[in-house]
This record gives structure tokens, C-alpha cells and sequence, in this order.
């Protein structure tokens, strides 16, 4: 989530970038490459978990409970604060669980995962793994920059967990192949940054340089993958302060990313493009890390007041409710 949020500060930052190379501008292009990888291992970890379990209610009414708390939260603070800055697409859009992409199509993939489960269920390890491969080929190609794009990169990604939960479970892959794949990666993904950036100095039609930050850009594919196992064979243990902490990650996304606190963050608290210069690089530690510890403190205390209202009994009193009355497989 760390990464998310950085990857925000670089994209979202009304930054006038000069044509061509430029080391101030290479670091702030640089920071957004973890947002799709982030992205990317939230789904192979839903796969992963998923596959093998059977499907509740539970999941999907604790997103949308979060993100209808956020955004009707939100509206309200913006409108008591500073009425004119709020639409009635904004307070329509704050009643509706669709102003992040993210939730949306994760939502739906929630809802589809027990019949992918049920189809993959049916498949061999050989043919799982062919059916992979040929989606690895159109996920790298620009047929996914379609509308349903993302959904069909989300489930592509499901299934990939899947995989590695159902056949790799057991099987140890060298730390030479997860370092190649890890750092590899990430290694492609500046190059082409810069080698894109340099490039548009001559032609235009190379001016995209965050092209391979994609969530279907192999490079980032590779990562994704080297860093999910390399966590999964890593021996952790319980910690308690990762899964406090760890629990407060969607709350994060739903507080900064919020079109609303977006522009506020960005724009008029951290004024991002008014330090394309050498301080960026102490301006970026400071935004990311701010904003990051002061979403988590946010949502730990929305967390901590809801066990006090005992509100999440009500959650599970739904979510029991639609298991019995609307099960889906």
C-alpha cells in the first residue's frame, strides 16, 4: 500500500515535466511504478486464498461497507468544510460504492471467483497451465486496453494465484530466480522509462513513458510474481504489529485515493508540481510517509470505535443472511 500511495503522488501530482531526459523528472516517474505491482499482488492473494475456500457474502459486504463509509463520510466533511467545492455528481457519487476502478472491479471478481473456481477446478495442471500461458500472451498485448480491461487482467491474475496455491504450494523456487525476476523487473521498468523519456526528445509518439508501468506490463508481471512467492516461502510467523497494521491497508487506499482528498492532497496540501526541482526527493518522503501513517491512524480509530458500536455484528448478521438466501454455488 506503500507503494500505492507513492505510485499516487507521482501520477496524480500536476507535474510540468520538460521534454526529454531529466533526473528530477526520471525520480518522480519512477515512484509511480509500484502502484500497479501493488495492485497486481492484491488480487494474486485473493486468488491464492480463495480458490480453495468457499465462497461468502462476507467479503463483499465488508468492501462495500468500507468504501460507502469513506466515500458518504467524505462528501460530508468536504460539504460541512467547504460547500462550494462539492457537486450533486459529487454527493450522487458519494452514495454509490463506484468512484474507485479498483473496488469496483474487485467487487465483480469477488462475485465471479466461485464459478472461475469451479472451471479451474475442472482443469489439469497441464491444461491450467497452457490456459496461463495463452492468457499471459493476450494480457501483454494492447487487447486488454479495452473497457473491461482491468476485469479481465483481475481475473487472469485470480487464476494465476490459483496456480501457485494448487500446484506450487509445496515447491521451493531458488532465491537466483526470484532475485532475477524481482529486481529484473525492476530494473526493465526504469530503463523503459528512460529510454521513453529520452526518446520523446526526437519524436512524440514516444512521449508515454510510464507505459511499462502497467498492470499488464510484463516487466511488472515478473515482479509481481517473484515478490508473491518470495513473501510466501519467507518463514515469517505471527507478528502482531504487521497484522494491525496490515488490516488498516484498504482503509488507506479508500481515504487518499478518494477523488475528493485526491485533489486536496496533491494539489492544494503538498502542491506536487511546484517541486520538480532537487527538493523532490525529501518532498516525496515526507508526503508519502505522511499521508500513509496519517490514513492507518485514521482507519485504526474507525476500526477501534466500530468494535466499541459493535457494528460489525451487523455485517456478519448480513453476510449470513445473503449465504443462506443467495448462494451463489
Amino acid at each position: 500500500m506503500f507503494l500505492i500511495v507513492a505510485h499516487h503522488y507521482s501520477v496524480h501530482g500536476g507535474w510540468s515535466y520538460p521534454v526529454g531526459l531529466d533526473i528530477h523528472k526520471f525520480y518522480a516517474q519512477s515512484l509511480s511504478f509500484g502502484g500497479k505491482l501493488g495492485v497486481n499482488l492484491f488480487v494474486l492473494i485473493t486468488g491464492y486464498f480463495s480458490y480453495a475456500s468457499r465462497f461468502k457474502w462476507g467479503g463483499v459486504v465488508n468492501t462495500l461497507s468500507k468504501t460507502w463509509f469513506y466515500s458518504i463520510s467524505i462528501v460530508l466533511i468536504f460539504y460541512i468544510l467547504s460547500p462550494s467545492l462539492i457537486t450533486m455528481k459529487d454527493l450522487i457519487k458519494g452514495m454509490l460504492p463506484f468512484g474507485y476502478w479498483f473496488v469496483t472491479t474487485y467487487l465483480v471478481l469477488l462475485v465471479m471467483s466461485p464459478f472461475i473456481n469451479a472451471f479451474l477446478s475442472n482443469l489439469s495442471k497441464q491444461k491450467h497451465f497452457k490456459f496461463l500461458v495463452a492468457f499471459t500472451l493476450i494480457a501483454i498485448t494492447p487487447l486488454l486496453n479495452s473497457p473491461i480491461g482491468n476485469l479481465s487482467f483481475f481475473v487472469y491474475l485470480y487464476c494465476l494465484g490459483a496456480y501457485i496455491k494448487e500446484y506450487l504450494e509445496d515447491d521451493v523456487v531458488s532465491s537466483k530466480v526470484l532475485f532475477l525476476l524481482v529486481f529484473g523487473g525492476f530494473f526493465l521498468v526504469l530503463s523503459s522509462i528512460a529510454s521513453l523519456d529520452f526518446l520523446a526528445g526526437f519524436n512524440e509518439v514516444f512521449n508515454h513513458p510510464l507505459y511499462f508501468i502497467q498492470s499488464s506490463s510484463p516487466f511488472i508481471i515478473m515482479m509481481s510474481i517473484g515478490i508473491f512467492i518470495w513473501f510466501k516461502q519467507m518463514q515469517i510467523g505471527e507478528v502482531r504489529f504487521i497484522n494491525i497494521v496490515s488490516s488498516a491497508m484498504f482503509g488507506v487506499y479508500l481515504i487518499h485515493d478518494n477523488s475528493l482528498v485526491r485533489k486536496f492532497l496533491w494539489d492544494s496540501t503538498f502542491k506536487n508540481s511546484e517541486h520538480l526541482n532537487s527538493d523532490v526527493y525529501l518532498h516525496s518522503v515526507v508526503a508519502i510517509s505522511s499521508v500513509f501513517v496519517v490514513c492507518v491512524v485514521i482507519e485504526l480509530l474507525k476500526n477501534k470505535a466500530f468494535d466499541l458500536l459493535n457494528a460489525k455484528s451487523i455485517q456478519v448478521r448480513i453476510s449470513r443472511w445473503l449465504d443462506d438466501k443467495l448462494p451463489l454455488i
